[in-house]
């Protein structure tokens, strides 16, 4: 069976969603806070035993804009937790019925819903993560100053952005269905908006890292490579790694006994050192 092809990546994640529904994660204190009306409009803040660090991890999970939970990704926070982070992962509406404005409204509300939340208690910096698709609606909201704006935060709120596998640059993906979704209802000048590429070359002062694989049959390596590309060109502090005939591997990076657990932290590490 090739390598980086759909048919690999769909036979390879069965058994990838039950090595990570085995990881142990009865230690975290997990709770539920809505955001809106719709039964996708809520968040999960996923608290370690003891808080040590200010600034909360904003983490999106993937699956396509379409598929999975926050409640299927709790044990992604361990890698954030095990430093002291509480871990938010948001939900939203999905495609096929909701497009990418419609995404867009749930991030800014769910970042106002969470503001209030915090105000009491003073406001935190913000370390936005994720993967694969995940990873794109991070980078969106970390890059696109509008996003954390609308939803209340400072410009100064954004600490760094750390992506796994994530679709970088909208311009070099393959028309597929779910891409299609998205776009539906929406002009060239949003979908420019909602290309992490476009938001890149403004200036911004937090760390970014981010990883992914040569094999993988959903992302081209091509909307990695420009994106990092024109991060080197533009200066901004930046680490990542390209990791050879790696596909749903590198998402094992939130299992600590996965040989990718060293590179995630080696990332965190870099962004908790730009910072």
């Amino acid at each position: 069976m090739t390598r980086g092809s759909l048919f690999h990546e769909a036979f390879s994640l069965p058994k990838y969603w039950w090595k990570v529904s085995k990881v142990d994660t009865e230690n975290l204190q997990v709770e539920r806070t809505s955001f809106g009306p719709h039964r996708r409009q809520y968040y999960l803040t996923v608290s370690p035993q003891t808080v040590k660090k200010e600034s909360l991890v904003i983490y999106l999970h993937g699956g396509g804009w379409c598929l999975g939970k926050p409640e299927q990704f709790i044990q992604n926070a361990l890698l954030f937790t095990q430093r002291g982070y509480k871990v938010v992962i948001p939900s939203y509406r999905r495609v096929p019925y909701y497009n990418l404005l419609s995404i867009r409204e749930d991030l800014i509300q769910f970042l106002k819903t969470l503001k209030t939340q915090k105000m009491k208690q003073g406001l935190p910096g913000l370390l936005f993560s994720g993967i694969s698709a995940g990873g794109h609606l991070a980078s969106l909201m970390a890059l696109d100053r509008s996003i954390p704006s609308s939803g209340g935060w400072s410009e100064g709120s954004v600490k760094g952005l750390l992506t796994w596998a994530a679709p970088l640059d909208f311009g070099s993906l393959p028309n597929t269905l779910p891409l299609r979704w998205l776009k539906r209802g929406t002009n060239e000048s949003d979908q420019r908006m909602f290309n992490p590429l476009f938001h890149l070359e403004k200036n911004h002062s937090f760390p970014i890292a981010g990883a992914f694989g040569t094999a993988d049959g959903l992302i081209p390596n091509k909307t990695n490579e420009n994106f990092w590309l024109l991060a080197q060109k533009t200066k901004k502090r930046e680490r990542h790694l390209e990791l050879p005939n790696t596909h749903l591997e590198l998402a094992t990076w939130s299992l600590s006994d996965s040989s990718y657990w060293g590179h995630a932290n080696d990332l965190l590490d870099f962004i908790e050192d730009s910072q």
